[in-house]
Parts: structure tokens; sequence; C-alpha cells
């Protein structure tokens, strides 16, 4: 393995366990306001927005190049954004209704739904290890849910039972934006390479296709950038209409819970993340 692909691998894992801590420790202070904000997803879809200053000027020049004379680019990239856009929205929502702990577990199932949807959708091959890592994935799970549930029924108080529903709840929209968010790579590849169903034979780990040589229409960076970019706006919009409406804080929360100064490293370090 070469060494930057490793360093890239760790750098990959590393912020996605991080990030759930980091939302976790602001959920904790208040810091993230009402749940129904979605704070994570605007920081999230703004780094990806600010991932462009890593292309080249040509790269820039090709991607207005592309997006002033190709309609179908166009739209590709507009239902790709609403993909994704869903996907962190589900995410973030859940996260906050499950914790870190439980997120953490149901978000590394994404490169299995990544394989199943680039088995059915693209045409690709999975070996025999693939499809048995996939099933054993899928059985962890479901004993992952049924152990917490069980868990925190035993605990025996009143408010259990309020607690089971809204984990149960919060792991279902997790892993419905699980399964947006590996949609979202499966898209991005077909529409990037051009890859359709049958073009190619296999997988990587992620559910990426493994013999698939063909040059992306524009460089990844700028494709994360533009679709950042629009899912920014959204999110920014409405993020700013919500806290006009009805404030920044849930009901009952005191504004000393969190200082402005706290909210802006918290923001800076999920962006970072």
């Amino acid at each position: 393995l070469r060494p930057v692909f490793v360093i890239k691998i760790i750098f990959y894992v590393s912020t996605g366990i991080i990030q759930p801590m980091l939302v976790d420790a602001l959920r904790l202070r208040s810091c993230l306001g009402r749940k129904s904000l979605l704070l994570p997803t605007l920081a999230r879809t703004t780094g990806m927005a600010l991932v462009g200053i890593l292309s080249t000027s040509a790269d820039r020049s090709n991607v207005r190049r592309i997006l002033t004379t190709d309609a179908d680019f166009r739209k590709s990239l507009l239902f790709v954004a609403c993909v994704d856009l869903l996907s962190g929205m589900l995410l973030t929502g859940g996260i906050l209704l499950t914790g870190g702990a439980i997120f953490v577990v149901l978000y590394n199932s994404c490169p299995a739904w990544t394989a199943l949807l680039s088995k059915y959708f693209l045409g690709h091959t999975l070996t025999t290890k693939q499809s048995t890592g996939v099933a054993v994935v899928v059985l962890g799970l479901i004993s992952n849910v049924f152990g917490t549930t069980e868990q925190l029924s035993s605990h025996g108080d009143g408010s259990s039972g309020k607690e089971v529903t809204t984990v149960t709840i919060g792991s279902g929209v997790v892993l419905l934006g699980c399964v947006l968010h590996s949609a979202f790579f499966v898209l991005s590849d077909r529409f990037l390479r051009g890859n359709k169903k049958g073009a190619s034979k296999g997988v990587d780990c992620h559910g990426q296709s493994s013999n698939s040589n063909a040059a992306p229409l524009i460089s990844p960076p700028l494709w994360s950038s533009c679709l950042g970019f629009m899912e920014a706006t959204v999110m920014a919009i409405y993020v700013l209409t919500s806290v006009n409406i009805k404030g920044f804080q849930e009901a009952g929360v005191g504004s000393e819970a969190c200082s402005p100064s706290d909210f802006v490293r918290g923001f800076f370090f999920m962006l970072l993340t």
C-alpha cells in the first residue's frame, strides 16, 4: 500500500470517530441549539464547499465550461446534491437522537450499503468474501439495535420507555441516512465517471468500482465543492430563517448554557472534521 493512501485512510477514520464525539460534546453543552436546526449539517456542507480551494485554475475553468454547456451534468449535480443533503440531515438528526456511541456503530455500515447499491444499480459483482462481509454487517446492526434497546429497558425507571423509543427511532433515521449516503457515493461514481450498469465487474471495500480507469469529468474536490456550495446555501437559509422564527435554543434552556466563543470553536472544529 502507498504511504499517502494509508495516511488518507487513517485521517478519514479518525475524523469519522472524532466528529460524533464533538457533536455529542456540543449537544450536551447546548451549543447546537434546537435539534431541528441541524447545525452539524451546515458545518459539514460548508466544509465540502471549501474543498474547492484544493483544485487548480484549470480544473475550475473546466467546471465552468461544463456547467454552462452541459444541461445533463447540471441536472445530475442537482440530483446528487439533494440526495447528499437529505442524507446529511437524517444523519445529523439521528446522532442527536441516539448519541455518538450508537451512531458510530450504525454509520460504519455505509461500506456495506455502498457495495449492495453498486451491485444492483451499477451491475458490479461482489466476491464471496464481500457478500459474507455485508451479511455480517447487517446481522451486527440488528444485534446492536436490539441489544441497546434491551439494555435501556432494563433500567426500570419511568423514563426508560421514552428513551427506548427515542433510540429506536433515531437508529432507524441513522440507517436511512446511511443508505442515502451510500447512494451518494454510487451516484457520484456514475455521474463523474460515466459508469453504467454492467460496465464494471468488481467493487473495493467502499463499494466503489475496482477496475474502472475512466478519468472523472471534473476533479473530485470540485465535485464536492459544487455540491457543498448548493447544500450549504440551502442549510444557511433554513437555519437563519428558523432561528429568526423560533429562536436558537430549546424552550427552557438559558442563553448562558453555551458562550458564543464555545459555539464558534465547536463550529470550526466541525468544519475540520
